[in-house]
């Protein structure tokens, strides 16, 4: 099982180091990561994470390199996981995008605030309620608590306007301590910051960049699902993964604010 980062911009590298260890913490000995930025690597996963950073760069960088519709049907096909600008990039739909418009993956039905919360100086951190309902099986291998340590730097949102798209479940709902100004009068006094429709998940806070491994042990263990539901039907084999000029460098365990 290969599970891809896109490696365009952004932070890319913690992911991989996070998904490693989450695989050997699950047991999955045939997981292998990989730093992913053209098509012909894509196309060689059977999963893929996409970070955080700056939607409107990476959009920019996927059009020059023609990897925008690669994305998108990667998307209808296999596992994705976006968090907070990778988020953003998996909507539909979103508010405050660039003047002029910016392109999307939009493979995800949600309407995304891109700063629901404002500059970078309004970044913030805050314990939420673990989806026990999906960590069940993660917790009991991975361990874990009732609750999660969610990191928001320049963060969006998932704008809950009336019931959820057909498919969609929004596992983390943060209630707002103060009900905010959408325009038209109208407010909202909650949003949803995770998400799940399909194989596509979102989050937009960085589980990253904090030391608990859940939520990427949540994402192996929906790609693994996946593949192992695709040998059932008798899928192709997997293609061997592009050899790369620069080689990937193994980085050491990252440093965690406490």
């Amino acid at each position: 099982m290969r599970i891809g980062v896109l490696a365009l911009q952004g932070g890319f590298a913690e992911h991989v180091s996070h998904l490693r260890k989450a695989a050997a913490a699950l047991g999955v000995s045939d997981a292998e990561v990989v730093e992913v930025r053209t098509s012909e690597e894509l196309h060689c996963c059977d999963s893929l994470v996409i970070p955080g950073g700056e939607s409107t760069c990476m959009a920019h960088i996927c059009t020059t390199n023609d990897l925008l519709r690669h994305l998108r049907e990667f998307c209808d096909e296999k596992p994705v996981w976006g968090t907070c600008a990778g988020m953003i990039f998996l909507a539909k739909s979103i508010q405050g995008g660039k003047k002029g418009g910016q392109l999307l993956i939009g493979n995800m039905d949600i309407t995304v605030n891109r700063n629901f919360f404002g500059n970078q100086v309004h970044s913030f951190e805050t314990s939420m309620q673990t989806p026990s309902t999906h960590f069940a099986e993660v917790d009991a291998k991975v361990g874990g608590g009732e609750s999660f340590r969610a990191v928001f730097i320049r963060a969006p949102a998932i704008i809950m306007d009336g019931e959820p798209a057909d498919g969609v479940e929004y596992l983390s709902v943060l209630r707002l301590d103060q009900a905010a100004q959408m325009g038209e009068g109208r407010t909202v006094s909650e949003v949803a910051v995770a998400a799940k429709q399909g194989n596509i998940l979102v989050t937009a806070f960085h589980p990253e960049l904090t030391s608990d491994i859940r939520w990427h042990a949540l994402f192996v263990q929906i790609a693994r699902d996946h593949c192992v539901a695709g040998k059932g039907k008798g899928e192709a084999k997997q293609k061997a993964f592009p050899k790369s000029a620069l080689p990937l460098v193994e980085i050491p365990d990252l440093p965690i604010l406490c």
